[in-house]
């Protein structure tokens, strides 16, 4: 293995630990406010059709 070839595979390495770390967050992000929300159900659901419905109906228009 050359130099390049070593260097290639060390930035492989970081951004896939970058992006493991980026979801890790995203996903206590997401436990954290269900949790918030869980108190007020009326603005979870509120919470869940903002995040959830519109990306859904948006994806299968555009099937």
């Amino acid at each position: 293995m050359n130099q390049k070839e070593g260097n290639n595979m060390i930035n492989q390495i970081e951004n896939s630990i970058k992006v493991h770390v980026y979801f890790s967050y995203f996903n206590w992000g997401f436990f954290f406010s269900a949790g918030y929300f869980a108190y007020n159900k009326t603005e979870f659901m509120l919470f869940l059709r903002k995040h959830l419905k519109f990306p859904l109906v948006y994806a299968y228009r555009n099937i």
